[in-house]
C-alpha cells in the first residue's frame, strides 16, 4: 500500500510535466 505522501508526490509530478510541456511550446 502507498503512502499518501508517496500518491501526493506522484501526482505533483504529472501536474509539473504537464505544465512543462505546455510551456515547452511557447
Amino acid at each position: 500500500m502507498m503512502k499518501r505522501e508517496e500518491i501526493w508526490w506522484r501526482n505533483l509530478d504529472k501536474c509539473l510535466n504537464i505544465l512543462q510541456k505546455k510551456y515547452s511550446y511557447d
